[in-house]
């Protein structure tokens, strides 16, 4: 029986202890610096900041969510590696992470 309180991949099965560490292992290739972005602020919550980026080197515009709560970190992680195996057509594409200061910061495409 499934427990309700428990996270499930977009496979149905539950994600696992090591899913964190498996994900970053698999993922470095989408990892990019801060710096690497002109940022335009477009919205802010409590546990987020969201910026409109564009890429310094190659002109590419995408979308970052900034975590602004230390004490959040599991839940981005956590919210980033459902969005890495989440693949449909009415929800944003997560194109990799940016890291600064110890915080993972989402990068997804624009909704249009």
């Amino acid at each position: 029986m499934e427990d309700e309180g428990q996270l499930m991949t977009s496979g149905g099965r539950p994600l696992s202890p090591g899913a964190s560490y498996i994900f970053m292992k698999n993922d470095l290739s989408n990892i990019a610096r801060l710096e690497d972005f002109d940022q335009e602020k477009i919205a802010n919550g409590f546990f987020s900041e969201v910026y409109k980026v564009t890429h310094i080197k190659t002109g590419k515009v995408l979308v970052l969510k900034k975590n602004v709560q230390q004490f959040n970190r599991p839940n981005v992680l956590l919210e980033i590696q459902l969005l890495n195996q989440v693949h449909h057509p009415n929800i944003i594409k997560f194109l990799g992470v940016c890291i600064t200061d110890g915080q993972l910061h989402a990068l997804t495409e624009v909704s249009t």
